[in-house]
């Protein structure tokens, strides 16, 4: 894990939601992007 925060600096919180993805493939590609992306620590 990768710590580019420095010290004395809050770390900020973004939450995204995501309302009636009916496409499991679509699901899918977007669950890989996020957490593909350095900065984001948890996708569910």
């Amino acid at each position: 894990m990768h710590n580019d925060i420095p010290i004395g600096t809050a770390a900020k919180s973004t939450g995204v939601t995501v309302l009636t993805m009916d496409c499991v493939s679509c699901a899918t590609k977007i669950d890989t992007a996020a957490r593909r992306m350095a900065s984001v620590e948890d996708v569910s």
